[in-house]
C-alpha cells in the first residue's frame, strides 16, 4: 500500500512569494499546508485504487471482491484468503493445461498427485505428415529402437514393463470404450486420470538398523523394530512448474526396478548409509531381493527397498551401521520425525509449557550424549543426583536405546522424556515408574518396543506423539509377538491417576476400574488379542 505523505506545495512557490509571506506572518504557508494535506489524501487514495487492482497489494476488504471475480470458492478453511485467491488467479492463467490440473489436485488434497492424459497413450499408426520422434529408452543399446506411444511395447525395457498399468506407464494401449472406473475405461479420447498418494513420506536420519536374527548376522532391517517396511521416496521439489511429476516427486514406495536401473535418483537422497562412520559410495550399492537373506558379492552392499533390508558379505560385516531413509504413514501421529511443537491441546486439558519448542520451559534440561555412549539411565541418574523436581530429558537423535527405565518420581516431581523436534528415537525396553500423587511423567515422541508400568501411586501420566508397539514386539513378518499383553499397565490401587494419550499409537490398556480421568485424542488404541480402536 502507498504511504505517500502530504504534498509540500509551499516549496514549489518562487522564493519571492515565500519572502513576502514571511513578512506577513506565513499565512500563505498555512493555507498551502491544508491544501497539500488534502492533496496527499487524494494522491494516496488514487495510489490505493491502483494497488487494489492486484491481489498482492490490495486492501484486506478488497480480497473477497477479487475472489468473486475469479470465482474463488475455498473447499476448506484456509490460513490466508489472500493466498487462496492468488492461487485461484494462478490456476485461471494456466487453465486447460495438464500440469495445472496436477498441481490443483495436489493442493486441494494435500497428497502427492500425478495427472495423466490417457488419450496420449493410445496406440496409433505413424503418420508421415505428423511424425513423432520420442524414442523409448533402450538400456541395451540395440537396434532397431522402439518409439514410445506409437507402436508395440518395447520388450527389451524391463523398467518400462514394470510401469505397466501404473501412473507412470509409458506404453501404448488400445482404445477402451468402457466407462471409467478404478481399473477400466482409462485409455480413450478425452480421458484424463489423477493418481494420488495418500501416505506421506517421513525421513529419518542416522538410524541404527535392527540386526537380523542368526544365522543371518550379516543382514539388517532398516526398521528399528525388525519388521518388513518398504523404503519410500523422499520427494524432490519439481524444478519446472510446466512439467509433470515423476516418480522422484511423489511420496510412494521405491520401485525395485527403478532402484536397480536408476540408483542415483534415490541413493544419496532418499536412502543413505554409513559404514563405520564412512559413507558407502553409490557404486557399492546393488539392488537385490533379500527375502531369503542372500549375500551380495564381496565389496558390495545389497539393499532390498521392497522389504526394507540390507546385507553385507558375511566376512565384511562392519562394526557400526547407520542408515538414513524414509518410511510411509498416513498422518502425524505416533512416534515420527514430524513437527511436534504444540498447536491445540486436548479438550479440557490445562495449558502447560511446550517443552518440544523450548526444552528449558519446564526446568533444567538434562541432555543425553549423542556420541553413541550416552543412555537415558545416565540422564535419569544425573536428574536424581541434582534432586531436581522438574526437568526435561531431550533425546537429540534418532538412534536406538536398549535399556529398561526405572523412574522414581519424588512427591511433586515433574519429568518429561522427549525426542527432539523432527526426531524419532527408539527405546527397546520397559518403563517402570513410581511416584507420589502430585508427580507427573510425560513421554513425547518416542517409539517404544516394550510397555509402560505404573507401580504404586502416580498423579499424572501423559503419552504424547508416541508409539508403544501393540503386542510389545513384532515378528520378522510384522505381526505382534504378544498380541494379548497390554502396552500400559497401571496398579489397581492407583485410582487417582490422570492419564492422557494424545496423537499416539498404543496397544491394549490395563487400567484400574475407577480412575480420576482418561483422555484419548487423535490416537489409535489396540484391544487385547485383536485390532486397533481409533479415537
Amino acid at each position: 500500500m502507498s504511504t505517500r505523505p502530504g504534498m509540500d506545495m509551499y516549496e514549489l512557490l518562487p522564493a519571492l512569494y515565500r519572502l513576502q509571506d514571511v513578512e506577513q506572518g506565513l499565512p500563505l504557508r498555512a493555507v498551502l499546508e491544508i491544501i497539500g494535506e488534502q492533496a496527499g489524501i487524494l494522491g494516496r487514495d488514487i495510489d490505493a485504487l491502483w494497488d487494489d487492482y492486484f491481489i498482492e497489494t490490495c486492501a484486506d476488504w478488497v480480497i473477497p471482491y477479487i475472489g468473486d471475480l475469479v470465482a474463488n470458492s475455498p473447499l476448506y478453511e484456509v490460513a490466508g484468503r489472500r493466498a487462496d485467491v492468488a492461487n485461484t488467479i494462478y490456476y485461471r492463467r494456466r487453465k486447460g493445461t495438464l500440469p495445472m490440473l496436477e498441481e490443483l489436485a495436489r493442493n486441494v488434497t494435500g497428497w502427492g498427485a500425478h495427472a495423466v492424459a490417457f488419450f496420449e497413450s493410445l496406440g496409433w499408426t505413424q503418420n508421415l505428415n505428423h511424425l513423432r520422434y520420442q524414442m523409448a529408452p533402450n538400456p541395451e543399446g540395440l537396434d532397431p529402437n522402439s518409439v514410445e506411444r506409437v507402436g508395440t511395447v518395447n520388450l527389451r525395457n524391463v523398467d518400462a514393463l514394470d510401469l505397466l498399468e501404473g501412473p507412470f506407464d509409458s506404453t501404448t494401449h488400445t482404445v477402451d470404450v468402457r466407462p471409467v472406473s478404478r481399473t477400466e475405461g482409462w485409455y480413450n479420447i478425452r480421458k484424463i486420470g489423477f493418481f494420488l498418494w495418500r501416505l506421506r513420506s517421513y525421513p529419518l536420519a542416522d538410524v541404527s538398523p535392527r540386526p537380523a536374527t542368526p544365522p543371518h548376522d550379516y543382514g539388517y532391517h532398516f526398521s528399528t523394530l525388525g519388521n518388513p517396511a518398504p523404503l519410500f521416496t523422499e520427494p524432490e521439489r519439481e524444478a519446472d512448474e510446466i512439467g509433470l511429476a515423476r516418480e522422484v516427486h511423489v511420496p510412494g514406495p521405491i520401485r525395485p526396478a527403478a532402484f536397480y536401473f536408476r540408483p542415483g535418483e534415490y541413493y544419496g537422497h532418499s536412502v543413505h548409509m554409513l559404514k563405520d562412520g564412512v559413507p558407502v559410495p553409490a557404486e557399492d550399492i546393488i539392488c537385490k531381493d533379500l527375502r531369503n537373506w542372500d549375500q551380495p558379492p564381496a565389496g558390495k552392499v545389497a539393499v532390498d527397498v521392497r522389504l526394507g533390508r540390507l546385507a553385507f558379505e558375511e566376512n565384511e560385516v562392519p562394526g557400526t551401521v547407520l542408515t538414513s531413509y524414509a518410511y510411509g504413514f498416513s498422518a502425524d501421529i505416533g512416534g515420527g520425525p514430524y513437527d511436534r511443537r504444540r498447536g491445540a491441546t486436548l479438550p479440557h486439558q490445562p495449558s502447560s509449557p511446550d517443552t518440544v519448542a523450548d526444552p528449558e520451559a519446564l526446568g533444567p534440561s538434562i541432555r543425553v550424549s549423542t556420541g553413541g555412549g550416552g543412555t537415558i539411565t545416565d540422564a535419569l541418574q544425573d536428574w536424581e543426583d541434582a534432586n531436581g523436581a522438574r526437568a526435561v530429558i531431550p533425546l537429540d537423535d534418532s538412534r536406538t536405546y536398549r535399556e529398561d527405565l526405572t523412574i522414581d518420581l519424588h512427591a511433586g516431581g515433574v519429568l518429561v522424556i522427549q525426542a527432539a523436534n523432527r526426531r524419532r528415537p527408539t527405546l527397546i525396553g520397559n518403563v517402570t515408574v513410581t511416584g507420589g500423587q502430585e508427580a507427573s511423567l510425560t513421554l513425547n515422541g518416542l517409539l517404544v518396543e516394550g510397555h509402560v508400568e505404573v507401580e504404586g501411586e502416580l498423579g499424572e501420566l501423559k503419552i504424547e506423539h508416541c508409539t508403544l508397539v501393540p503386542g510389545r514386539r513384532l515378528t520378522g513378518d510384522g505381526e505382534p509377538l504378544e498380541p494379548t499383553r497390554p502396552s500400559v499397565i497401571v496398579d489397581d490401587a492407583n485410582d487417582r491417576l490422570r492419564s492422557t494419550i494424545d496423537h499416539s499409537i498404543v496397544g491394549a490398556l490395563r487400567l484400574p476400574t475407577a480412575m480420576v480421568g482418561l483422555e484419548v485424542g487423535d490416537s489409535i488404541v489396540g484391544q487385547p488379542g485383536g485390532g486397533p480402536r481409533s479415537n
